[in-house]
């Protein structure tokens, strides 16, 4: 009984965070072919995560080496995987997060990507969060050396990517509407097969 009680609060969490059932995402078709008539009949709810599904399998879901092996699938596929990070990452804890979960070359990836779709204000944006970090490198190379969550969260007092982030609120763009409309408008560049 206990068991059936936390499925369904997971399923409410899970829900209430990504719009559908966890059943419903645990079940969802998985594509080892995407072109441009497969992606057609993909709808819209689910076309990111069936970009990100076909990157896991090309990559062998090596996503500690995502940085090297996702360019490689091209530079739709890492566009859009890359400015997924940004957006989870940037929305979540602001871009010093980004910076210490990902590194400096995800979001170098995720400017790359910004520049793809034409965001030329999050590609600007993007660009002063680089250069905040090339000054607070430093610190922030400390802070993972200590490796505690404690330390993390005590590094916002003194690491700032403020005027990044605030800029980047101020955009109040819908990325993920953004990605979406590029793999539609641009579904060439997300044609490949999976070998078995």
């Amino acid at each position: 009984m206990n068991d059936a009680k936390n499925n369904a609060s997971d399923d409410e969490m899970f829900e209430r965070y990504l719009g559908k059932k966890l059943s419903e995402f645990k079940n969802r078709k998985i594509y080892k072919e995407l072109n441009r008539e497969i992606i057609k009949f993909i709808p819209d709810d689910d076309l990111t995560q069936a970009i990100h599904d076909f990157i896991g399998l090309k990559i062998n879901q090596d996503w500690e080496q995502d940085t090297e092996l996702v360019p490689r699938l091209g530079p739709g596929f890492s566009a859009v995987y890359f400015l997924s990070l940004l957006d989870a990452e940037v929305n979540n804890g602001g871009f010093y997060q980004f910076f210490y979960n990902c590194g400096r070359d995800s979001v170098v990836r995720a400017k790359e990507g910004a520049d793809l779709l034409g965001l030329g204000g999050l590609s600007s944006v993007i660009s002063e969060a680089l250069r905040i970090e090339e000054s607070e490198r430093e610190k922030i190379g400390r802070v993972k050396a200590e490796g505690s969550l404690e330390a993390f969260f005590e590094s916002y007092k003194d690491i700032s990517f403020e005027t990044a982030d605030e800029a980047f609120m101020a955009l109040n763009l819908d990325l993920y509407q953004e990605r979406v409309r590029f793999i539609r408008k641009r579904s060439e560049l997300f044609e490949g097969r999976v070998n078995d």
